[in-house]
């Protein structure tokens, strides 16, 4: 019985980890979006939507075509 309970509230805390984690990558936090769109991409995608100045978007594409 106390073994089940354990069990049960370990299932609970991880499902409760993953939820979070794809809401936050859902969000546009990271996640799944990184893994499915490159960097540069979502690199342009946040230019174009004003979250991110010019010199931020050229020095960090500066940034990924030397390291990566």
């Amino acid at each position: 019985m106390e073994t089940a309970v354990l069990l049960g509230f370990a299932a609970g805390i991880v499902v409760g980890l993953v939820l979070a984690w794809w809401r936050h990558a859902r969000s546009g936090g990271g996640g799944v979006s990184c893994l499915l769109k490159g960097p540069a991409r979502l690199l342009r995608e946040r230019f174009e939507r004003g979250e991110i100045t010019r010199a931020e978007y050229e020095a960090k594409m500066r940034y990924l075509a030397e390291c990566g």
